[in-house]
């Protein structure tokens, strides 16, 4: 059985974020911040404020987990991906054609724009 979990990109201080929880009653989501002096904490931020991504069920070379948005590159092929959402065109195909490729999580397309321009 694949691990469920998510990511978000927290709109309102254009960062990436570790989710706790979703409350899709109060369409509310549970984000964990780590300040600079190391120590972490909580906070609940409105669904409309974040973008939610789902850990795709892998990791690349590294053991770095892949979620949606991120970018890679095939050391195999040479080329860089852009992951999508699960099981649309594209993730299959990297599990399953490629899965003995050498893959890097390189960015993804909210931090490392550039990275994703001509994908």
């Amino acid at each position: 059985m694949r691990e469920i979990k998510f990511r978000a990109w927290d709109k309102v201080e254009k960062a990436m974020r570790d989710v706790v929880g979703i409350d899709f009653r109060d369409n509310t989501v549970n984000l964990t911040k780590v300040f600079p002096n190391g120590k972490t904490g909580n906070y609940w931020r409105d669904l409309s404020n974040v973008v939610l991504m789902e850990y795709l069920g892998f990791k690349d070379m590294y053991g770095n987990e892949v979620y949606e948005g991120d970018i890679l590159y095939d050391y195999d092929l040479g080329l860089r991906l852009k992951t999508s959402e699960f099981n649309k065109f594209g993730i299959g195909w990297i599990k399953n054609e490629f899965a003995d490729h050498k893959f890097e999580v390189m960015g993804n397309i909210f931090k490392d724009p550039e990275l994703a321009s001509g994908l």
